[in-house]
C-alpha cells in the first residue's frame, strides 16, 4: 500500500526523501530523463540507484541516462538522452538543431550533437567536436547557432532542404541574407552548398506547409513559369498555390490531406468557393508533377495564358 499524502514511503527517510526531490527535479526540465552523476550529485547512492532500478522507480535508457517514475517517450526524450549522455556543455547540432528549430521537415536518421568534451558516437547519436560553437536555447533544449547548423547540415540534407532551411531563416529574423552570404563566402566545411543555395533563394518556400506544395514550386522553377503565392486565402479559403493578378489557383491533392471523406468534402466545398469568386481552379497530384511534367507544364501555360486574358479584359 502506498504512503498516504504527506506520509513518507515505506523504507524513506527525511535525507532520501530530499535526495528524491532533487533528482524529480533535474527530471522535471530534462524530459523525465536523468544522469546517474545527477543522482549522485542528489545525494543517492550506488546501492540506492540499484535498488531504484529493480523496484521501477528507475528505468535504464542508455549508459548513465535513466528514466525517473516512467520511461514514457516524448518527442524530445531522445535528444534529451543524447544531450545527457555527451554531457555539460552540448547542443543539439547540424540537421538535428534545424529540425528543433523547425527550419528543416523532417529529423535526419541519427541524432548529432555538438560537445566540448570527449563523448562517443553510437547507438543512432553522432557526437562532434568542433574547435568552438556557441549555444543558444530554443523550445527548452541547446541548440548551436543557426549558422553552423546550417554549414554542418549539408552533408545528410538535400539541396531543396538547404534552400528551404535559408528561406526560413530569412523569414525568421534569425541571419540576414547578408549574413548567410557571409558563410557561404567563407572557406568553412559546408558554405559552398549554402553559397549555391543562396544564389537559388526562393522565398515562397517558407509559406509552403507539405513536401508537395515544395514540390510544385521546384516545378515551376524547373518549367521557368511565374511563381505563386503559396497558402493564399480566396473567399475565406486557403488553397495551395495562387495568381492572383491571373485570377487562377492550383490545388494540390496528396492522399493524406485529401484522402479521408470529411477532407473530400471541405475540398468541394473550397473549390466552389473559389469558382464563385472568379477564379479558375486546377488540380494536380505527385503523379502529374513526376511523371506528366510536360504535360502539365502546358496545361499550366494554357491556364495562365486565359489568366492573363481574363485580366486584360
Amino acid at each position: 500500500m502506498g504512503a498516504m499524502p504527506g506520509e513518507l514511503p515505506s523504507g524513506c527517510d527525511n535525507r532520501t526523501l530530499s535526495a528524491t526531490r532533487r533528482a524529480a527535479g533535474f527530471a522535471e526540465q530534462q524530459g523525465g530523463r536523468v544522469t546517474r552523476q545527477q543522482l549522485l550529485q542528489c545525494g543517492l547512492s550506488q546501492w540506492q540507484i540499484r535498488r531504484w532500478l529493480r523496484g521501477g522507480r528507475l528505468h535504464w535508457i542508455s549508459d548513465g541516462v535513466y528514466a525517473l517514475g516512467h520511461r514514457a517517450e516524448t518527442v524530445e526524450s531522445p535528444l534529451i538522452e543524447a544531450l545527457l549522455r555527451a554531457g555539460k556543455g552540448s547542443a543539439l547540432a547540424g540537421a538535428t538543431s534545424l529540425w528543433w528549430r523547425e527550419l528543416i521537415r523532417f529529423p535526419p536518421l541519427e541524432i548529432h550533437i555538438a560537445a566540448p568534451g570527449r563523448a562517443r558516437s553510437g547507438g543512432g547519436v553522432i557526437v562532434h567536436h568542433p574547435d568552438r560553437t556557441g549555444r543558444e536555447w530554443h523550445r527548452g533544449l541547446p541548440v548551436v547557432p543557426v549558422g553552423d547548423a546550417l554549414l554542418a547540415s549539408v552533408s545528410c540534407i538535400s539541396f531543396a532542404g538547404v534552400r528551404r532551411a535559408i528561406a526560413m531563416i530569412d523569414k525568421g529574423g534569425l541571419m540576414s541574407l547578408e549574413e548567410i552570404a557571409v558563410l557561404g563566402r567563407s572557406r568553412r566545411r559546408g558554405s559552398r552548398a549554402v553559397r549555391d543555395a543562396l544564389a537559388k533563394h526562393m522565398p515562397q518556400l517558407a509559406e509552403t506547409k507539405s513536401p508537395l506544395e515544395d514540390e510544385f514550386l521546384f516545378f515551376c522553377e524547373l518549367h521557368r513559369l511565374e511563381l505563386p503565392h503559396p497558402n493564399d486565402v480566396i473567399a475565406g479559403y486557403e488553397v495551395d498555390a495562387v495568381w492572383p493578378h491571373l485570377m487562377l489557383a492550383v490545388e494540390l491533392d496528396g492522399r493524406e490531406e485529401h484522402g479521408t471523406p470529411d477532407a473530400v468534402v471541405v475540398d468541394r466545398r473550397r473549390e466552389l468557393a473559389v469558382r464563385n469568386a472568379g477564379f479558375e481552379l486546377l488540380r494536380y497530384g505527385s503523379e502529374q508533377l513526376r511523371h506528366q511534367g510536360d504535360q502539365t507544364a502546358r496545361d499550366l501555360v494554357a491556364a495562365m495564358a486565359r489568366g492573363e486574358a481574363r485580366s486584360a479584359r
